[in-house]
């Protein structure tokens, strides 16, 4: 059932309502969608902002978010709470590392791999890119990128990052629906990457005939999606009006995407990769890295 939170709100408790918000906000955090849960604390109403509790939570969510800015931020913010060593993180079988860092870990590091892609510099197309973190973290290391969300508002956010010239002359950021029917230019790539999105589009297949036309054959497609999902048809009083609906719509499994992948595409790596959030038991995710085969007469 959906709610009308303008409606709603307003007959809540003081107690309730913080109740209800700091439920969703931990289940956000708890699940890796921080940039979400640090927008959700924005849309605060005024009679509980005051509460230490939504201070405590706002003032989490802003660390949490400002981790992502570099990988010397993300080590440290996990370090300092044991989950992670000062070291690099190995990307392997679970228990190693913490989604949020290992997913960039795994993403960076496959895209680094010349035995998988040997061509330098690479181009890369972005779906779901959210504020552009991970876009701009891959232009920075010389690769043209193109990031591609749904939402108006997060791309606004992308193009505001602060970057060198030379770093910003390799990015470039479209609001597009995926999958569309509308292809975007500068394609093929050498690289697409569909981190968190799998587990929010209705049209599976619409999506792998995408994501199998934006590749070039022998390019490599990334994907990273929740192991199961927690968020699905999730409404509520409290819940802001995003410009576009968020919600997962299905369960993936590792298995669901190594099927889902094996007629056009040869599987290099895959993963499961533990919860990320420090403190809150959270959500595994399921990572791969396939080859578009070479089309054979």
């Amino acid at each position: 059932m959906n709610y009308d939170a303008q409606v709603l709100q307003p007959m809540l408790s003081e107690e309730s309502l913080l109740e209800a918000y700091l439920y969703v906000w931990q289940e956000l955090m708890r699940h890796d969608e921080l940039i979400l849960a640090n927008r959700y604390l924005e849309c605060c109403p005024w009679r509980i902002r005051h509460r230490n509790e939504i201070d405590y939570a706002r003032k989490a969510a802003n660390r949490a978010v400002y981790h992502l800015s570099s990988d010397a931020a993300m080590s440290s913010y996990y370090a300092e709470h044991a989950v992670a060593t000062s070291s690099a993180l190995p990307i392997g079988p679970v228990g190693a590392g913490t989604s949020q860092f290992a997913r960039w870990l795994w993403v960076s590091s496959s895209i680094d791999d010349e035995s998988i892609l040997e061509s330098r510099p690479l181009t890369i197309l972005d779906l779901g890119c959210q504020d552009g973190w991970m876009s701009w973290r891959l232009a920075e290391k010389g690769h043209s990128v193109t990031g591609v969300d749904f939402s108006t508002s997060i791309i606004t956010l992308a193009k505001m990052q602060e970057y060198p010239s030379e770093v910003s002359a390799r990015t470039r950021f479209i609001v597009s629906a995926v999958p569309s029917t509308v292809p975007i230019s500068g394609g093929p790539w050498d690289v697409v990457l569909c981190c968190e999105m799998w587990e929010h589009v209705r049209d599976i297949a619409a999506l792998y005939n995408y994501l199998k036309e934006a590749v070039r054959p022998s390019g490599i497609v990334i994907v990273t999606t929740p192991e199961g999902s927690w968020y699905r048809g999730m409404q509520g009083p409290t819940l802001p009006r995003w410009d576009a609906p968020r919600e997962h719509v299905r369960s993936v499994t590792l298995r669901d995407l190594l099927n889902g992948f094996s007629a056009d595409f040869t599987v290099e790596a895959a993963r499961i990769l533990p919860s990320s959030v420090p403190d809150v038991k959270g959500q595994s995710h399921a990572c791969i890295v396939a080859r578009r085969r070479i089309a054979t007469c």
